[in-house]
């Protein structure tokens, strides 16, 4: 187990390193240090999303907060991320405390690392 361990780490830096050739080459090259710093902190925002992030064990996972940012600020929201398995069911259980809106989202598409292409399902505070 060890070797295939080894095998799959080596290949997690090897996509690391694809993400920073993306951020030196990409179309909004060439970038100064403040700009590849928060190339960096980017890669990093996502490798924390994917680590803690389990379909065997699904729980919600900040995606968006002070340090973690994808897109642009929005200091009314709280964005969270859970990967599922569409073979399983699943029971969401919580509270929604004072937010003024809380919505669930299921989207769907491809599970090669891609973003999702489609909403499958949604529900918020209206309709629960």
């Amino acid at each position: 187990m060890g070797a295939e361990t080894g095998k799959v780490f080596n290949e997690l830096i090897d996509e690391l390193r694809g993400l920073e050739q993306r951020i030196l080459t990409g179309p909004n090259t060439p970038l100064d240090d403040q700009g590849l710093l928060e190339g960096y902190k980017w890669i990093f925002s996502i490798l924390a999303a994917y680590v803690w992030a389990d379909p065997g064990q699904p729980r919600f996972v900040d995606i968006v907060g002070p340090y973690r940012k994808w897109g642009g600020d929005n200091a009314d929201a709280f964005y969270q991320y859970a990967p599922i398995d569409p073979s399983r069911t699943y029971r969401v259980r919580g509270r929604k405390g004072d937010a003024v809106y809380f919505s669930l989202t299921v989207y769907g598409g491809p599970d090669d690392g891609r973003y999702s292409d489609r909403i499958v399902g949604t529900v918020n505070d209206r309709t629960l």
